[in-house]
């Protein structure tokens, strides 16, 4: 699975984007927790 991350600079617009072919079972679980999180998603950053 590919991540695009995009940096904006009105927190207004801050938000999540899913983007699917098939609605699998994995992709439910994902978007699931992304909803289960509410306002705030703690990730972290990895360097190629």
């Amino acid at each position: 699975m590919n991540i695009t991350e995009r940096e904006i600079d009105d927190p207004e617009k801050e938000g999540v984007i899913l983007e699917y072919v098939n609605f699998t079972k994995e992709f439910a679980e994902i978007k699931g927790y992304v909803r289960s999180k509410g306002e705030s998603i703690r990730g972290y950053t990895e360097k190629k």
